[in-house]
């Protein structure tokens, strides 16, 4: 008997004349199929009876039956036992204001809970990366650790892995965790031996608080180092006015024209001085004996006085002949108080980069970021991985569900046809 004699009904349609056997249609024999692979209505036939029950059978072998042995096969023999390893740790600062105690953030002004939020997640990030990875293949044996023969093949590093898959396979054995909340960071670390597990966790470890410590030098040496340049330049700037004065006391042929002025002022108030006092006393001898010998000496002295409180006058604001170049007192006063201003206030500036350099270091100090462990990584003294019980029954209903699901699509195609 054909598939072709088999009708939706599960007999054969003859026709009325002859018994020859009546054409079937295309539905018919979509239908019929459909019967004999999901045990549905048969034809009465023996040989149909056969194969539908074969058919039968064999879908719920390859659906529910080959997954479930697999699964029991796999998870309880084949598997390889893992190990997890956990650690906490948070990033804390220098800083007393925006330290961490206990495990809890507590950040005196969101400026510093920003900083200790981003160092945690650059941690975090770090924890996931390749980069970490590379570093600790250079310390660990990943050959060994992961891609040994011990290791079951659904669970092994590939020998030939790309870096993709590399990075895919690290993920999902690291597991790092930043809680916001609290600030803390929670790293669970897989392996398929105790040992490693722990290994891997202390390695991480040290990475990433060598990489904080990267952050802080660089912190420290970007603050300072440009706390340093400012006072080299304020330095340099001191050193060039301190030139400048010299070079113009050379010039002018005046050691300090400040002092010289004033003392060219005291002598000509001393001269004026002893002027009043002989032009009192010619006075006094004119009105007494006008020949008096006394009165002609008087009249000298006055003279002198005089030629000598213009000369010193002229001296202070004419130019002198005396010097490389001809210059007053005054003119060489004036360009003198202003490069001792200059002066004045270069060593003020020079100060107070004195003080920015020693502030940005203390600064520097406050600001240093390090890791701070306080759950240390643990020794695994179980296996938490494979959950084998509940894997295998998680593979068995869902392998009954999708053999039900696909009676259920038998079904509703059939009653559409």
């Amino acid at each position: 008997m054909t598939l072709n004699s088999v009708t939706a009904s599960g007999r054969l349609d003859r026709g009325e004349a002859g018994g020859q056997i009546a054409p079937v249609s295309d539905n018919d024999r979509m239908v019929a199929t459909l019967d004999l692979l999901a045990g549905g209505p048969v034809p009465p036939s023996s040989q149909s009876g056969r194969l539908a029950r074969i058919a039968r059978w064999i879908w719920f072998v390859v659906v529910v039956i080959v997954p479930s042995v697999s699964a029991i096969i796999y998870y309880g023999f084949i598997a390889s036992d893992q190990y997890i390893s956990q650690f906490r740790c948070v990033v804390q600062s220098g800083d007393p204001a925006r330290s961490v105690e206990g495990g809890l953030a507590a950040p005196s002004s969101n400026a510093g809970a920003s900083l200790l939020a981003l160092n945690s997640n650059i941690v975090v990030q770090y924890i996931k990366s390749p980069t970490i990875f590379d570093a600790l293949g250079k310390q660990l044996d990943w050959k060994k650790i992961y891609a040994s023969p011990s290791v079951d093949f659904l669970s092994r590093l590939p020998s030939d892995a790309s870096e993709e898959e590399k990075e895919k396979y690290w993920g999902e054995h690291v597991t790092p965790f930043f809680d916001q909340t609290t600030g803390t960071i929670s790293v669970s670390v897989r392996a398929f031996t105790p040992d490693d597990a722990l290994a891997i966790s202390s390695g991480i470890i040290k990475l990433a608080d060598a990489l904080m410590n990267g952050v802080t030098r660089r912190l420290r040496g970007d603050a300072v180092m440009a706390a340093d340049e400012d006072v080299a330049r304020a330095a340099s700037r001191v050193q060039e006015t301190r030139e400048k004065i010299f070079q113009a006391r050379i010039m002018d042929a005046r050691i300090d024209p400040v002092k010289e002025s004033a003392s060219d002022i005291a002598l000509i108030g001393k001269l004026r001085d002893s002027l009043a006092q002989s032009e009192a006393q010619l006075s006094t001898y004119l009105s007494m004996a006008s020949d008096s010998p006394i009165v002609r000496i008087l009249k000298t002295r006055i003279a002198v006085l005089k030629s000598q409180i213009a000369a010193t006058q002229r001296a202070l604001v004419a130019p002198s002949s005396g010097g490389a170049v001809e210059k007053s007192v005054n003119g060489s006063l004036r360009d003198f108080e202003a490069l001792q201003s200059q002066l004045d206030l270069d060593e003020k500036y020079y100060g107070a980069t004195l003080n920015s350099l020693e502030l940005a270091r203390s600064t520097a100090e406050r600001q240093a970021t390090y890791l701070s462990v306080f759950v240390q990584p643990n020794l695994p003294e179980m296996a938490t991985y494979p959950k084998r019980g509940e894997s295998v029954l998680l593979i068995v209903l869902a392998s009954l569900g999708v053999w039900i699901l696909s009676l259920i699509m038998y079904h509703s195609v059939r009653e559409h046809i």
